[in-house]
């Protein structure tokens, strides 16, 4: 993964672990056009890197300071930030540091984790942006911190290798752990909006959550939604510009699908005057999605390629367990080769640019019916975005599906909305929907630089703050997109067979539908599209990766001694949800993977 790599010494003495830093930093070289570099070496402190040619890092010195920007800032010049991060550095000490980094994250539109140390005084300090687009992890210990964007850069340090069942037990529900954790207990991902301080001398360690959003709070609900809608238009419009300025040197492909949001960045893209093609991957014949892309893209006047998805493979597999370390569900790894053949065809040099998160701020994520309490609010969590059904998920581990539910409750108890409605969409945004979507696009950034304009600070702040009322049955929506381009917006959405423009009362009856749907468990949702499914997509599970699975289930001895083989039969058959194989097959493979590597190191799983 390219990104920083540092490690620190409570004691002065980093050269201990000089030679693993740079072994390891040259194992996570993931491809030729990868390099390494050390940008600071002293006796407490190394900080170091991998990178392509295109992925934006920098560092400057400002008095006892180096300053390292992994990650971009869109909305200002490299002066302007090398000014105000200088002026932040100049704060640490005071009371002041909380409210300027508050302020300079969120004015800052970008993906970033700002580094700063300290050599004179061996503080080390570092923020992310507000919404953690970049996925920074860390680990800790009485003698050593170690941070870096690769978890598997980070393990060869770690005297223990911890697996958490209540970990585990988060992913198979949700594909992904909940809160800072990763599937290494000892191993945490940084929460988003953070302020880390390290102070060396005090050996002192401390985390500051800079920002925290409210939901109850909407500033846009005294608008129109026609006012609203000619807002986001605006903000999204130069959210797309400042992203073309600031990667004008790279050749821009956008990922366009035939849903609503790709063709929404397309047309700012061509509004903006930006010269860009077309990708669309297919998973199998007559796919609906591609034949609406090509549409689109014949609309926007754009080249446009259609890529056939490859099958999952044990390779692509382990590749991506390797690039990830279990984050990203290895159901995806088929992109890996996709993305192999978008470097083929434009070469190295380009921006990756989607639609994602547009189904996030402008769309209705809300509570399909009314919820009485915290406790009916975790059930329907868990039974709308549960992928393992809990009970299955207590024989695969022989845990208690209570304490998991407890765990729900406390998280969304912390939430600082008091409405069950906002709670509930800041679980689906921060716990649930952003994990997913963040380490999907970070994959992707193993290959080149991607970009997704509608995580624009600016433009998720303002849709956020517009009231629900608006974004029912896709009215803000179809608003936005009608008036970024009608014609656009008149060609039909592939997940619905008709337009966002159609009716109000098809829209109405489409929710209706969903409304209705939502009701059954998202685990039983699935067993019956899979059922339904006439489609031979990539997603079919293969008998090589059944027999996969059997096999570590049978030789790996931490699998064995800790997982319940009374429910593998189930899981293998086809009567399971796929999404359901996937998940259990990336955590088993991944401390399969881990068992292998660190054959000498104690493995615990509790």
């Amino acid at each position: 993964m390219p990104g920083i790599n540092l490690i620190f010494s409570w004691d002065k003495d980093v050269e201990n672990w000089s030679n693993l830093f740079l072994k390891t930093q040259h194992l996570v070289k993931h491809n030729q056009q990868y390099s390494q570099k050390t940008i600071l070496s002293d006796r407490s402190c190394i900080i170091g890197c991998t990178k392509y040619e295109s992925y934006p890092l920098s560092s400057f010195d400002f008095n006892n300071y180096k300053i390292i920007i992994d990650g971009i800032v869109y909305n200002k010049d490299i002066k302007t930030v090398q000014s105000e991060l200088s002026h932040i550095a100049s704060l640490f000490d005071s009371d002041k540091i909380k409210t300027e980094v508050k302020e300079w994250i969120l004015n800052s539109d970008g993906e970033y984790n700002i580094l700063f140390y300290d050599s004179k005084n061996r503080n080390l300090y570092l923020f992310n942006d507000v919404l953690g687009r970049l996925p920074l992890y860390y680990y800790v210990d009485n003698k050593i911190v170690v941070l870096s964007r690769e978890i598997n850069f980070i393990t060869p340090f770690v005297n223990e290798i911890v697996f958490d069942k209540d970990t585990l037990a988060e992913y198979l529900l949700f594909s992904a752990p909940l809160e800072d954790r990763t599937l290494i207990s000892n191993v945490k991902r940084l929460k988003s909006g953070t302020l880390m301080k390290v102070k060396g001398n005090n050996k002192d360690l401390s985390f500051s959550r800079i920002h925290i959003f409210n939901l109850d709070k909407r500033k846009n609900a005294g608008k129109s939604i026609k006012e609203n809608a000619a807002e986001l238009k605006n903000i999204f419009l130069e959210a797309c510009h400042d992203r073309i300025q600031s990667l004008k040197q790279l050749n821009i492909i956008l990922s366009l699908s035939g849903g609503l949001d790709s063709r929404a960045v397309g047309v700012a893209l061509r509004e903006n005057g930006a010269s860009f093609s077309a990708a669309t991957h297919f998973d199998c014949e007559n796919d609906p999605d591609a034949e609406i892309a090509k549409i689109i893209a014949e609309r926007l006047q754009i080249p446009w390629k259609l890529f056939e998805i490859p099958k999952t493979g044990i390779r692509e597999i382990e590749k991506l367990l390797q690039y990830k370390g279990g984050l990203n569900y290895v159901g995806v790894s088929f992109l890996l080769n996709y993305f192999e053949d978008i470097k083929k065809k434009y070469g190295s040099n380009i921006s990756y640019w989607t639609g994602d998160e547009g189904n996030a701020s402008v769309a209705d994520n809300y509570l399909p019916r009314q919820l009485h309490n915290v406790d009916e609010l975790v059930n329907y969590i868990i039974d709308s975005r549960g992928v393992t059904n809990l009970e299955r998920i207590e024989k695969y581990l022989d845990i208690d599906g209570q304490r998991l539910k407890d765990k729900i409750k406390n998280i969304v108890l912390q939430y600082p909305e008091r409405d069950l409605n906002n709670k509930y969409l800041h679980f689906f945004l921060f716990e649930y929907l952003f994990k997913l979507q963040y380490e999907g696009e970070d994959r992707n950034r193993i290959f080149f630089w991607s970009v997704a304009p509608m995580y624009s600070i600016s433009f998720f702040n303002y849709a956020l703050n517009i009231p629900n009322n608006q974004k029912k049955y896709h009215s803000l929506y179809r608003e936005f997109l009608n008036t970024l381009s009608p014609e656009i917006a008149r060609i039909k959405n592939a997940n619905w067979n008709y337009p966002v423009t159609s009716r109000r009362k098809r829209l109405i009856l489409r929710e209706i539908e969903a409304w209705c749907i939502n009701k059954i468990p998202f685990t039983l949702r699935s067993m019956i599209r899979q059922k339904m499914s006439t489609k031979k997509t990539a997603y079919r599970i293969e008998p090589e990766l059944k027999q996969y699975l059997i096999n570590i289930f049978k030789t790996s001895p931490t699998i064995s001694e800790n997982f319940l083989n009374s429910g593998l039969e189930t899981i293998l058959s086809d009567e399971i949800p796929q999404l359901d194989f996937w998940n259990l097959l990336t955590i088993v493979a991944f401390i399969n993977k881990i068992e292998k590597e660190f054959k000498g190191m104690s493995i615990t799983v509790r």
